[in-house]
């Protein structure tokens, strides 16, 4: 598995991961907030097959971040894709200053 920020070429890929997340977390509230967010950031996981999961997060304030959503294909779960995209985000927040970053999790059901 490779762990990477996401470019434009990857436009098509995470429109597909985003329709799965909307499938996956019922619209409104929280998750509509994490979806609409303008990312500073977005990182993709992919394996030999493609890609398979996102995180994305933004600066909330001048030292804290917040990571508004984070997606597993579940055909690549349990896996430590969501352990490694996670860790990709905290390096790049603590090497633009962040000495807090949250994570927004919607209620379900």
């Amino acid at each position: 598995m490779r762990v990477r920020r996401a470019t434009e070429a990857d436009a098509a890929a995470l429109d597909e991961l985003r329709v799965e997340f909307e499938l996956e977390v019922p619209a409104g509230g929280a998750a509509d907030e994490q979806t609409d967010r303008s990312p500073a950031v977005v990182y993709i996981a992919e394996d030999d097959e493609g890609v398979v999961g996102w995180i994305a997060a933004s600066q909330a304030a001048r030292q804290r971040w917040h990571i508004g959503a984070v997606h597993v294909r579940a055909r690549a779960r349990r896996r430590g894709v969501a352990r490694a995209l996670v860790r990709a985000c905290l390096g790049d927040a603590r090497a633009h200053g962040a000495q807090v970053v949250s994570l927004g999790v919607p209620e379900i059901g």
